[in-house]
């Protein structure tokens, strides 16, 4: 896909752009039958469908994506130069998700004396085609500005192959529940059951999977590092992990391609608050 100004200026006053075509089908093919296979022998239950957070530790046939070279330009294009690996990766099954922000510092949208400000991306890929009767990805323009989930929505369908990368503070969310699923779902005592009961829903209404891959680069500065602190937490509370330890593979393979790697500090170190 070609690369232009106009996506640079939308990812930064809207908070969100959508690349067409960054992946050819083959790779997202490859992306998808690793993803549902790993689902199909784990099976990972939250948010009334399956996730895993860490996902590039856990299912190393996805560590290809950190040293694609069209995600590497797009990310080299669009957010600049010098960029960390933010110890973030996840893939989703199904899974339901309400507006949130995943923006979590005390102070993301602050600016520090010498004009640093909050850099964190992610880019997300949804390995099936949506149409605009079932777009994939929802967000309130320009809220990645403000601590409030304020903003028009804006709704995105990607294609197979296509990508959208966002602004952590942005205030967005996948697929949601009407209000009687949500009743339903409060009903139910467990993940697994819950999940299992949406699951065969899904079936019965002929919706079909949805599966989903995020990962997380961002700017060299104490924002990124209090999101990464407040993330790997976040994971490690997930997979029920007392710690986390990057792989040598993959810190390999994000040297090889000129990212850094954000250092890993405890969240106590930051005056950490309530997330947006």
């Amino acid at each position: 896909m070609v690369l232009t100004e106009e996506m640079r200026r939308t990812l930064q006053q809207d908070g969100c752009v959508h690349l067409s075509g960054l992946l050819p089908i083959e790779d997202v093919t490859r992306m998808r039958k690793s993803t549902f296979d790993y689902f199909e022998r784990q099976r990972v239950y939250y948010d009334c469908g399956m996730t895993q957070p860490d996902a590039f530790t856990r299912v190393p046939d996805l560590r290809w994506l950190l040293d694609h070279p069209n995600i590497v330009e797009a990310f080299k294009f669009l957010v600049g130069e010098p960029l960390v690996y933010c110890h973030h990766s996840d893939i989703h099954f199904n899974k339901f998700t309400g507006w949130h922000k995943d923006a979590c510092g005390h102070d993301d949208f602050a600016t520090d004396p010498d004009g640093e400000t909050y850099g964190v991306y992610k880019i997300a890929f949804y390995m099936q085609d949506h149409g605009p009767e079932n777009p994939a990805f929802y967000i309130r323009k320009g809220s990645h500005l403000i601590p409030r989930h304020e903003g028009e929505i804006k709704a995105f369908s990607p294609k197979f192959g296509d990508a959208v990368m966002f602004d952590c503070r942005i205030t967005h969310k996948g697929e949601d529940m009407s209000k009687p699923a949500k009743v339903l779902r409060e009903a139910i005592p467990s993940q697994a059951l819950r999940s299992k009961v949406f699951g065969a829903l899904r079936k019965l209404n002929g919706t079909p999977d949805k599966l989903s891959l995020f990962y997380t680069l961002g700017r060299p500065n104490r924002f990124t590092e209090e999101h990464v602190a407040i993330t790997v937490d976040r994971q490690n509370q997930q997979n029920r992990a007392g710690t986390y330890k990057l792989p040598p593979e993959i810190a390999e393979t994000v040297t090889r391609v000129g990212w850094g790697i954000s250092p890993l500090r405890p969240a106590s170190d930051f005056k950490v608050g309530k997330a947006a």
